[in-house]
């Protein structure tokens, strides 16, 4: 069965600090590409979230997203509440004792050194990273769902491919048997031709006009070309995650093509190797989304 790349999954869940949305996003990558944004507050998780994707989904470039519903951005800061406060203190008392009438304004507060601190990661309570974990496998379940419903839809694409190019292989018999008649037909002429004007090696000839047919002879050719496209549907069917083994085989595939394309010196042979190329082409374009 093949699984897309691309996929999608979202899952909520509720801290102490609020509502935690957790939110996935997967495209084609040749390895697993990891990038996060998290809230400082979670950022001690990241070890343990990379870990479940990767194990996950194998392969692709992932973005994970989590953020606090309605939580205003601080940037990574915070104000220091307990410094604000002192300052505060300080401040009125230093007025009183001058003799300075009036209430410190909230705007000098905020212009003092050591205002914001920087927020570093948050220990966790085991039942929050219980709840991150959980919300985590729920988004992974739909990405994958997502990937499974995709790469259905990709795997009816190929396979109709494949399918095509057997028929092309079907297809070019009559125009060999009849391009084979053709070449017969011109040696024969030629033996002719030369007969009557000197002697001949009878044998000599035959051994050369054999020569020359099994070099334009697509049997081979054929016959492995058919062989691959089995392979191909068998390996679809059979395995999961085998993007890169279904490259290799379409690889072996276009080898095959191109071969025959090039020994039939035919116009009728050649105008159905490029309708099979143009297929092959097409199935290569969606390989680089399977998983």
């Amino acid at each position: 069965m093949i699984y897309s790349m691309t996929g999608y999954g979202e899952a909520e869940t509720s801290l102490k600090r609020g509502t935690l949305h957790l939110e996935l996003r997967s495209v084609n990558s040749k390895s697993i590409d990891l990038s996060f944004q998290i809230p400082n507050y979670l950022r001690g998780m990241e070890p343990t979230l990379r870990k479940a994707i990767t194990r996950s989904l194998g392969r692709g470039k992932v973005d994970c997203r989590l953020s606090f519903e309605n939580e205003p951005s601080s940037n990574g800061h915070e104000l220091n509440y307990p410094l604000i406060k002192k300052y505060h203190k300080d401040l009125n008392k230093l007025a009183k004792g001058l003799g300075i009438e009036g209430e410190i304004e909230i705007g000098q507060l905020l212009r003092l050194p050591d205002i914001f601190v920087k927020e570093g990661p948050v220990k966790l309570s085991a039942k929050d990273e219980m709840k991150v974990n959980m919300a985590l496998k729920k988004a992974l379940a739909a990405l994958l769902k997502f990937r499974k419903q995709e790469g259905a839809v990709i795997e009816k694409d190929v396979m109709k491919r494949i399918g095509a190019i057997q028929r092309t292989v079907k297809m070019i018999e009559p125009y060999d048997r009849k391009r084979l008649l053709k070449i017969r037909s011109k040696f024969t002429k030629q033996f002719k031709l030369v007969s009557k004007e000197g002697t001949l090696d009878r044998n000599r000839f035959e051994q050369e006009f054999i020569y020359y047919i099994e070099k334009l002879d697509l049997t081979e050719e054929k016959v492995r070309l058919m062989a691959h496209c089995a392979y191909f549907k068998k390996t679809v069917r059979s395995q999961h995650g085998a993007g890169k083994k279904l490259g290799f085989i379409a690889q072996e595939i276009g080898r095959e093509i191109n071969t025959i394309g090039s020994k039939a010196n035919d116009a009728d042979i050649q105008r159905l190797i490029v309708g099979a190329k143009d297929e092959l082409e097409k199935i290569k374009e969606q390989l680089f989304n399977v998983l």
